[in-house]
């Protein structure tokens, strides 16, 4: 009675456990109908962008969050606030396929920018005093910036596009990421640290430092002064006209 009793609990077990991984492996399948989600999130400075998520990002008085999805994916969509930044992204452990989500998020400041997951976030305008910006795993980021300070860390072949002005510029970039930031003035110091075949384009009227390795490459315009370089397999440092 008991082998019986011990054969039935292992069974169901074992059952239920295949189940979940087959619902895990076939994961969720976006539909053709999308639809439009709003969300009352206030406070917060800082987003946080992934599962292949397309965000623009627009700075105004009011805190807003608009989001259009997949009407069947309403249920797994992440949508929160974690210390003082806004999560938007869908629950782990699942896959997602044929996904549609656009986000609008309205911010009256934004301190911080993370990017993964092949996600992307775009802003026409972005005015803050200090800037950081993460991305990895083949995400880009897009923007006009006047911002004093700006930290940037790339990976994973990701790639940004910027215009504007900062102070002081800051930028990592490594796993064949891309940044296209001539149209970008940097007016005091740069600070590039690049490598895994990355590349680097600026304007810079200020001081440059430059550490590449790994067939990298540190392009950059303007009237800026190298005060520090350490250049290392096959990468360059050129500098360009407009």
């Amino acid at each position: 009675m008991k082998n019986s009793s011990f054969l039935f609990v292992f069974s169901l077990s074992l059952l239920l456990v295949t189940a979940f991984s087959c619902n895990t492996i076939a994961g969720v399948k976006g539909s053709s109908n999308i639809i439009e989600s709003n969300y009352e999130i206030a406070d917060f400075d800082g987003l946080q962008v992934s599962h292949a998520i397309s965000v623009k990002l627009v700075q105004a008085e009011e805190y807003k969050v608009v989001i259009s999805h997949n009407d069947n994916l309403k249920e797994y969509l992440v949508v929160k606030k974690s210390g003082s930044t806004l999560v938007i992204g869908l629950k782990s452990g699942r896959s997602y396929r044929n996904t549609e989500i656009e986000a609008v998020v309205y911010t009256p400041v934004i301190k911080s920018i993370d990017i993964s997951g092949a996600s992307e976030v775009k802003s026409e305008s972005i005015k803050s005093e200090s800037l950081t910006i993460e991305t990895s795993g083949a995400s880009s980021f897009k923007a006009d910036l006047n911002c004093k300070k700006v930290n940037m860390n790339l990976s994973g072949a990701s790639s940004i596009i910027l215009s504007g002005e900062s102070t002081d510029f800051y930028c990592e970039a490594s796993g064949a990421s891309d940044i296209r930031a001539k149209n970008l003035t940097v007016t005091s110091n740069l600070n590039v640290r690049a490598s895994g075949a990355s590349n680097i384009s600026v304007l810079c009227n200020g001081n440059i430092e430059a550490k590449l390795s790994g067939a990298s490459n540190l392009y950059y315009y303007g009237s800026g002064v190298i005060t520090n370089q350490s250049v290392t397999g096959a990468s360059n440092i050129k500098s360009r006209e407009l």
